[in-house]
């Protein structure tokens, strides 16, 4: 999954302004990005999408935050991924929280058959570190048997966004940072994808930049 930055449907949704210390200003944000089975954004009959949502920092891992220390990763972030508009034409059929990130607490997450509630991902010095910059942290799929032209939407809801702040992963603390909401779009198709509906695919991945500063 190379970079994906919001191109059309991807409308990241303001739950705090960038906050600002001596060092400057901070923001975390939502990312995603949305495959079928044949790596486009549109579900055709058949198919199902698969939705990664990823967590961007600014300043970025390697940087120092919003105390002066170094920016190492996520430290603890909370939410729901809440369905919208068609998502209940189908149902989610399966997650993951990835890069470890359910080792500290276990995967929390319950669910409805449509929304995610209650997602944790955390990490603390000890076990694997997981320091990409943006980070993957869940990944879910949907499955529909509803195959006509229609949008399904998604948005994340976040109770609690921490970042690893500290001179090293050992030594550090949970900064409270600002973040954005990130909404999610796909198409579902009732037929194999025409180019029209093939281009609506490529703008809904949304397009992000995959950095690691060390």
């Amino acid at each position: 999954m190379e970079g994906r930055c919001c191109v059309l449907s991807a409308v990241l949704l303001g739950a705090g302004v960038g906050q600002q210390s001596a060092w400057g200003d901070a923001q975390a944000t939502w990312l995603w990005d949305v495959k079928s089975q044949n790596g486009d954004a549109v579900v055709e009959p058949g198919e199902t999408a698969t939705v990664v949502l990823s967590i961007d920092f600014d300043p970025n891992v390697g940087e120092p935050g919003l105390t002066g220390e170094t920016v190492q990763g996520i430290g603890w972030a909370i939410w729901d991924t809440l369905g919208g508009a068609n998502s209940d034409k189908g149902a989610i059929s399966g997650w993951v929280v990835l890069n470890n990130l359910d080792n500290l607490t276990g995967d929390l997450t319950t669910t409805d058959g449509v929304s995610l509630f209650g997602t944790n991902a955390a990490q603390l010095g000890q076990g694997p570190w997981a320091d990409d910059d943006p980070v993957d942290v869940l990944s879910f799929e949907w499955a529909t048997d509803d195959y006509f032209a229609y949008t399904v939407e998604y948005m994340t809801s976040t109770a609690q966004m921490w970042i690893w702040e500290g001179p090293n992963t050992n030594e550090g603390e949970y900064v409270d940072w600002p973040f954005f909401e990130g909404a999610i779009s796909f198409q579902v198709v009732p037929a194999p994808a025409t180019f029209g509906f093939a281009t609506l695919g490529v703008l809904a991945v949304g397009r992000r930049r995959r950095r690691r500063w060390r």
